[in-house]
């Protein structure tokens, strides 16, 4: 069974120094990184961008999903109300917060601050940035194709 991250959005958003320019992108770069390491993920966000909706909004990413509370609801509240429906299932609390902290622990659950999972974040994208910009490495029979193509053309000339 997948270990499933629960992420206290905001939380974790300002844990980080880094400028994202929406909630979104930075989800973005987070489920990579959940992908990554072969786990599922809740990235939750307070009510902000539901505008009064009843149930929360959900949008699902590759490897999470990202949810915004219902009107009235703070990420808090719907992350405890989580964690006390899952009390069996592998779960990593990520928050800085230590009321969660303490009540997922109460529960089962593992944890990890907001600061120490960004640095995991943030240290996947540079590898994945730095590996797309590496060049391919030829075979053996690549390079003698391209030398033969190259010694019959200066044959030709």
């Amino acid at each position: 069974m997948k270990i499933t991250y629960i992420i206290d959005g905001f939380n974790l958003l300002f844990a980080t120094d880094l400028d994202y320019p929406d909630k979104e992108a930075f989800a973005l770069q987070v489920d990579q990184y959940l992908h990554s390491i072969n786990a599922n993920g809740l990235i939750i966000y307070d009510d902000r961008k539901n505008l009064g909706q009843s149930h929360p909004s959900k949008q699902h990413l590759k490897a999470s999903e990202l949810v915004y509370t219902p009107q009235g609801m703070c990420a808090d509240s719907y992350i405890l109300e989580w964690l006390n429906a899952h009390p069996k299932a592998p779960i990593v609390l990520v928050s800085s917060d230590k009321r969660l902290i303490t009540f997922a622990r109460e529960l089962g659950a593992r944890s990890i601050t907001s600061q120490a999972f960004i640095s995991k974040v943030q240290k996947e994208a540079k590898n994945h940035t730095s590996d797309k910009q590496k060049p391919s490495h030829s075979t053996p029979s690549e390079i003698e194709y391209w030398q033969k193509l190259f010694e019959d053309r200066m044959d030709d000339k």
